[in-house]
């Protein structure tokens, strides 16, 4: 599916995915795979949230904690 946006987020995106698998991940995780600033991660998470809807908040773990879906993803 065409997400619009660019290649090089798409394949962050994807590294993300291939890093973190199936745990509880924050902001700070973000950083540290990507090597971005905070704000960079932020954007990535609001992104991968309501745009692209593969992550999925998590309750009980803090704020600001996420899971990627079960299954493909495809951006």
């Amino acid at each position: 599916m065409d997400s619009g946006y660019s290649k090089k987020t798409k394949q962050n995106i994807l590294n993300l995915y291939e890093e973190i698998g199936t745990e509880v991940f924050g902001n700070s995780r973000v950083v540290e795979i990507l090597g971005c600033s905070e704000v960079t991660a932020t954007s990535y998470l609001k992104k991968m949230e309501k745009d692209l809807k593969v992550i999925v908040p998590v309750e009980g773990m803090g704020k600001g904690k996420y899971r990627f879906l079960i299954g493909d993803i495809y951006i």
